[in-house]
């Protein structure tokens, strides 16, 4: 029973709804490249955010958001509708850097679609809520990434349950070090 809170609690997801943009936390996962694309096509928004620094696992001293954005210009998105934040080390740099350039941009944020790994949507949009505040309304579009890990199966592997138990490690920790709005 408590693990089924525990999966409530973690794994959100809600219907795509069109949004003013597309927001993708940095990662090395592909995946939330292609469902931003998708998205993309079906008009629910008309520009992408990527945030992500250098990480090691990328070749060439590459930033996330340059690898997940060379996908989306490889596959016919123009650069002028791409925003990249290349220096976000954790989630809450995300959400801050990302906040930052769309005030920079004078963008006029009211709803956002967050793709992000599905494990990881409760600290995604408890990171968000904080630098955006009660200005924006947030959709979450999670994935499942190469660990394969979902809400109906992370109890079943060492791995998945290792997952779950460090994302809310990772939230307690995010909300005892950084301030409200």
């Amino acid at each position: 029973m408590r693990n089924n809170y525990l999966s409530e609690f973690i794994f959100i997801e809600h219907i795509p709804e069109p949004a003013d943009i597309i927001l993708i936390p940095g990662s090395t996962e592909i995946a939330l490249a292609k469902k931003a694309l998708e998205l993309y096509r079906k008009r629910y928004a008309d520009c992408i955010l990527i945030s992500g620094g250098y990480n090691k696992k990328l070749a060439y001293k590459q930033t996330e958001a340059g690898f997940l954005a060379e996908y989306l210009y490889e596959n016919g998105i123009s650069p002028s509708a791409i925003y990249l934040d290349h220096f976000a080390q954790n989630t809450q740099q995300n959400a801050e850097f990302s906040k930052n350039i769309c005030n920079k941009n004078n963008l006029g944020i009211k709803k956002v679609i967050i793709i992000c790994k599905n494990y990881h949507a409760k600290r995604f949009i408890l990171s968000y809520q904080r630098y955006f505040c009660n200005d924006c309304k947030f959709i979450i579009i999670p994935v499942v990434d190469s660990r394969n890990i979902s809400k109906s199966t992370w109890e079943s592997t060492d791995k998945g349950k290792a997952l779950v138990y460090s994302e809310i490690e990772k939230i307690k920790k995010y909300f005892n070090q950084y301030p409200n709005c």
